[in-house]
């Protein structure tokens, strides 16, 4: 599974292993109508569309939605929304400025500052200010 191939390894390589399993997985699937409009909603709203609703819109059970999903992208809508939530953020840190991490965690979608954090640190292996001060200093180390 997809899934399990992003997830496993070094943590500072998650968006580059899902960007090439996409790709992949691009070149050897058709295109599955559904999916693509599960997929625009997602992107669309910034990885902030609720599971149900997602479910409501394409016209399946939640069961069916995962199962269809997990087919054609090789991750659960929920870790892909989850992929593109976090991606966001990462791209709005350098932006941040003076806002709160609070505040920027709220705008990105996530219920609090302790989510946000948790959800960079599993994706990126670092947290936002340590993700912040790398970038200030030019370069992102792995840790």
């Amino acid at each position: 599974v997809i899934e399990e191939s992003v997830l496993a390894g070094a943590g500072d390589r998650y968006l580059a292993r899902l960007g090439d399993a996409l790709v992949r997985l691009a070149a050897a699937r058709e295109t599955h109508s559904v999916v693509s409009c599960a997929v625009h909603r997602v992107r669309t709203a910034g990885g902030k569309k609720r599971m149900d609703v997602l479910a409501d819109e394409t016209n399946l059970s939640m069961r069916q939605l995962e199962r269809v999903f997990c087919e054609h992208v090789g991750l659960s809508p929920k870790t892909y929304s989850r992929l593109v939530r976090f991606d966001g953020a990462a791209r709005g840190v350098p932006a941040r400025g003076t806002l709160s991490w609070t505040h920027f965690a709220l705008t990105h979608g996530y219920g609090d500052q302790a989510h946000f954090i948790n959800d960079f640190k599993e994706f990126s292996g670092v947290t936002p200010a340590q993700f912040e001060a790398e970038l200030a200093g030019g370069e992102l180390r792995s840790h």
